[in-house]
This record gives structure tokens, sequence and C-alpha cells, in this order.
């Protein structure tokens, strides 16, 4: 491990420790859980399927000021710290690697119905700042097994306006958006934490985590009924339209959801052949559909919910020809556990066959496991467990293990 990392380590040690010493003290009314479903109009059908909305999966804890004195004026905001320390195994007889890395993630959230009287409007300016090592460049994987790799750096990482229309039927989103948040999400796996878990890696210059991109989005959700249009700067001269169509239904007590989306990449591409093309196209789907509900106590119950995604993609243009992932995760394991969460999954990532790619196996494939332990309701520690065959699809890189305890603790 790089001397670079020995700071995060200590900062991570510092956060469990307040962390558990905080667990001890007494609770208040006002000591509960806010996700981000409730800061912001949620972008498709409430399914039920799970209430954090994000990819990155957060667990927030607002203070008695924050609750009753700022959320009253249209005034909120958080702060998490999520902490990952991987150990890499290769299943060679070489010696063990390590990555550490942490990202800090600081967010407000303006409601102008609160603050000016205008119904339907909201803002949020979100800055991330990241220091560690990139693991996926240790690994080399393909997929990006830590979704919060990058490089060390400071970013604006989302400001934007939406207003809602016809009691929430409309939505308009304009600014720096991380597409993700809107396009392609699979709403169950968002503890997972390999990044193809939460969407499809055939989505060429997709602006998601670590930079979005600034973007113009439209939004009408008529009954169960969804559709979304995106236009995102995708680089220098380029753009990206995405567009995606879902419905959200009931099996008697068990909700589900699916969604089938297209992109369309502008931009003058060369192919691996070497020639010249005005842009690239392909789609994606996610199903995700709730197998059981069983109540146990007033405010919590068990739920096993069931998610699956395909992609597509042009294999002369993209690395990512195809993708298929899937998984389960249960939640409240036990009575005690009200608040934990076991997660099992795979995706398969299918690496483009022209010879100029330069990939020696046709695709590489991931299994992942993990344990999401709550702390209390604003910390959580998680251990993740992946098996990675053929990474990068390069024959001199053998399959791995790698396990990586995540602290994250929000405020």
């Amino acid at each position: 491990m790089r001397d670079g990392t020995r700071f995060p380590g200590l900062l991570a040690m510092l956060f469990i420790a307040v962390a558990l010493f905080l667990c001890v003290l007494p609770a208040t009314a006002s000591d509960r859980a806010y996700p981000v479903s409730e800061a912001l109009p949620p972008p498709t059908p409430t399914t039920g399927l799970t209430d954090k909305a994000n990819t990155r999966r957060q667990f927030w804890f607002q203070p008695k000021a924050w609750n009753d004195g700022l959320k009253q004026h249209g005034i909120s905001g958080n702060i998490s710290f999520t902490n990952d320390w991987s150990l890499l195994r290769s299943l060679r007889s070489s010696p063990p690697d390590s990555a550490e890395r942490y990202l800090l993630d600081a967010r407000l959230t303006l409601r102008t119905d609160q603050l000016l009287g205008w119904n339907g409007g909201t803002a949020s300016v979100r800055l991330h700042h990241y220091f560690g090592d990139d693991g996926s460049e240790r690994l080399g994987d393909a997929q990006g097994f830590s979704n919060i790799d990058d490089v060390p750096r400071n970013i604006l990482y989302e400001l934007w306006f939406q207003q809602t229309l016809l009691e929430g039927k409309v939505r308009m989103k304009f600014g720096k958006v991380d597409a993700n948040t809107e396009f392609a999400r699979v709403e169950s796996a968002g503890n997972f934490l390999n990044s193809s878990m939460g969407y499809s890696p055939t989505i060429l210059s997709l602006p998601t985590y670590p930079e979005p991109q600034p973007s113009a989005n439209l939004f009408l959700r008529p009954g169960p009924y969804s559709f979304g249009l995106g236009l995102y700067r995708a680089g220098a001269g380029s753009a990206l339209l995405l567009g995606e169509a879902g419905r959200g239904w009931n099996i008697g007590r068990l909700p589900g959801r699916g969604s089938f989306g297209f992109w369309h990449l502008s931009a003058t591409l060369v192919d691996f052949d070497g020639d010249y093309s005005p842009g690239t196209r392909g789609y994606y789907a996610v199903m995700e559909q709730s197998l059981l509900r069983t109540q146990l106590a007033a405010d919590s119950e068990r739920r096993l919910t069931a998610f699956l995604q395909y992609g597509s993609a042009n294999e002369r243009m993209s690395p990512f020809a195809r993708h298929v992932g899937g998984g389960v995760v249960l939640g409240a394991p036990s009575r005690r556990r009200a608040r934990d969460e076991i997660g099992a999954g795979a995706s398969w990532a299918g690496l483009s066959r022209m010879p100029q790619a330069g990939f020696d196996y046709p695709g590489e494939l991931f299994f992942e496991s993990y344990y999401s332990l709550s702390v209390s309701g604003w910390a959580a520690l998680v251990t993740d467990f992946q098996f990675v065959h053929h990474p990068g699809g390069r024959r001199d890189l053998p399959d791995a293990l790698v396990v990586t305890p995540r602290v994250v603790v929000s405020f």
C-alpha cells in the first residue's frame, strides 16, 4: 500500500470510534433516518422495492437543529464519509496487494415552496472530495470492483434545478446531473460495491460517477408508467441522448418495476478498425421484483428482492458489447437486525471480439456478496467479497479474490 493511504485509514478509525461512542447515547424522537427519496421527488413511480433510491446507499442521521429548524425553511443538507480498504488476492502465487480510499460527499438542497412560496422547485449542490488509490488500476478489472474509485481530487459533483408540474406528473431538471440517478438505475442494488451492479457498463460515456455533466431532462409520470428523456454533454463536441420508459406493478403485496432504455452518443468516433463514425447507440433493460415481504414489527419488515439487467452496444465502437447482471437482496435477516442487509449477485460483461480491441477472453465475470451491518440510523459497516474471473479479459491477469470492508458515516 502506498504511504499516502495511511491518513484515510486513521481517519476511518476515528470515524468508527466516534460512531461507536454515539451509539450508546439515548435516542430522541428526532433521531431518525431521512433517505434521499424524501428530499427529492422520485424520478420513477414508487415501487416499494427499496427506501434508498441512490446507487450508492446512504444511512442518514440529522440532528434536531437540521430537522426542526432549517428543514422547516426549505433547507436541508447532509455529509457522508465512505472509506474502502480492499485486499486483492491473486489466485496465482503472487503476494497480496491492497488499496485504500475515501470519498467525502456534501450536499445542500433548497426547496422553493418554503423559501420563496414558489411551488414545485428544488435546487441542489453537491461537492466531492476523493483521496486514495484507484483499486481497479491494481487489479486490472474492466467493470470496477469499487464504485468510489477515482483519482485524488475535489470536484463540484452536481449543481441542478428541477421543477415539478401537474402534481408531480411532469418534472424538468437542468444542470450538472449524475445521469445514473435518473437513468438505468437498479434501485435494490444500492449496497453492492461493483459498479456494474448499479448500471450497465455498455452505456458508452454515461456521465455518472466520478464526473457528471451538464444536461437537460424531462420526465413524465402518468399513473404507473414513467417516461424520461435526457440530453447530456459527453465530452468536447459530443452529446449523449438517453431515453427510458418504465412501469411499476404489484403482484399481491409484492411490488415490482421494469424499465427499457436507449442511448445515442453523437460524436466523431474511431472504431477498432480505425474507421470514423458519426456516433453509436445501444440499449438496456432493468427489472426488479419483490419476492417476499414479512412484517417483523410496526416499523420494519423482512423483504427479499431480485433484480436483472441487460445491456447491448456496438462492439466495433465499445469495449463492452453485452452485459448481463442480476442478484438478490434480503433486508432484515433477523428481528434483532431489522436494518441489516445481505446481498449476492453476479455480473458478466461481454468484451468486444474485434482483434484490435486487445482482449484475450470474450468476457469478464464477477461474483459478489456482502453483509451490511447497520451500526445506527446514520452509520453502517459493509463487508464485501468479490471473485473476478478473467480480469480485464487479459490472459496475463489471473483470477482474483477481493475483500473490501466499507465504512459509511452520514450526518
